[in-house]
């Protein structure tokens, strides 16, 4: 297991709101179930790019890093080509690349092959990007977010249909020998989720 700091949600705009990020990693870094990779804990993000400590992410995210001893691979919604000038990064996680992001409810099942056929160019993209950073490769079967207009008023869904986990599977298998590390995209509100579930035993979990 490993840490993944929701900067969507957590603050990130003083010196004591990265004091607390580094004290909750700490909280757990020695932890016997802590991922280890490269023989530091793991530590990953949702979005993070907002974050303003220091006058911009970069000063946000350098001063996080000097305080703690490990391998940092955020999922910054960011131009990927500034990954190399970022001496705090470590790796990256590609969190929109999980699925066709540009699909929707009425698209074709040509479109949607044609989509899910190219997703491993995000991966290669990336990979060249990174050069020796670590890149975690996203998966995941389907997502949907449903708020009315009374709260964040977003009602969509990343199209998962026609074997999408399947396909992304082989790829990611056969792009093995260039990246360690693989995520399965989970969520954990009511309002955005998917649900993989064994329907011989009826049952299911809500991820």
């Amino acid at each position: 297991m490993f840490l993944s700091l929701d900067m969507s949600s957590l603050p990130c705009a003083s010196q004591s709101d990265v004091q607390a990020l580094q004290a909750w990693v700490s909280n757990y870094t020695s932890h016997s179930n802590q991922m280890m990779y490269n023989g530091k804990p793991l530590v990953s993000t949702f979005a993070g790019e907002s974050c303003s400590y220091g006058g911009s992410y970069q000063s946000a995210w350098s001063s996080f890093k000097s305080g703690l001893n490990v391998h940092f691979a955020p999922a910054l919604f960011i131009d990927i080509a500034n990954f190399k000038s970022l001496s705090w990064l470590d790796g990256a996680f590609s969190w929109n690349g999980g699925w066709p992001i540009q699909l929707n409810d009425q698209s074709s099942t040509t479109d949607i092959q044609q989509a899910v056929g190219k997703l491993n160019q995000t991966d290669n993209s990336w990979l060249s990007v990174l050069g020796t950073k670590s890149y975690i490769a996203p998966v995941s079967p389907w997502f949907f977010t449903h708020y009315g207009p009374d709260t964040y008023n977003k009602n969509w869904i990343y199209r998962g249909d026609d074997w999408l986990y399947a396909q992304r599977w082989e790829q990611l298998f056969n792009l093995r020998s260039r990246f360690d590390i693989v995520e399965i995209i989970t969520f954990n509100g009511m309002s955005q989720r998917f649900i993989l579930f064994n329907a011989f035993i009826h049952s299911f979990l809500y991820v």
